[in-house]
């Protein structure tokens, strides 16, 4: 079971593919207005992950970190990277406290593949 503060960043070290891994996520966020939120009781390697989207613009505009209330939109497989299926995802798995949004995780995957020109 993953901590309830989990996140992409704390998770990456445990991750099979790294790289793989979050650009698939990555993918995902389909708007910069997305979050994504690790499921906790999904394997290390290859969490599964709710993607939620803001109800609103950014809060403050120039803070990127800075957005309103969330709604869930859809869950995956993190070893797929496919949709589950079903419409009450949150109630059959213990989702993340902690999220990182658009830009973050786009920053992490640029950090990691800086990492392998290393």
């Amino acid at each position: 079971m993953l901590p309830a503060n989990a996140t992409l960043a704390t998770q990456a070290c445990q991750l099979e593919d790294p790289i793989g891994y979050v650009f698939s996520v990555w993918s995902k966020m389909r708007i910069k207005l997305n979050e994504v939120r690790l499921v906790l009781d999904s394997d290390p390697r290859w969490p599964d992950y709710a993607i939620y989207e803001s109800m609103d613009d950014p809060l403050d505009p120039s803070d990127e970190n800075d957005y309103g209330p969330t709604m869930l939109i859809c869950l995956y497989s993190g070893k797929t990277h496919e949709l589950y299926p079903g419409e009450d995802w949150s109630d059959d798995h213990e989702i993340a406290s902690a999220w990182m949004n658009w830009h973050q995780v786009s920053y992490l995957y640029g950090d990691l593949l800086e990492r392998t020109r290393r």
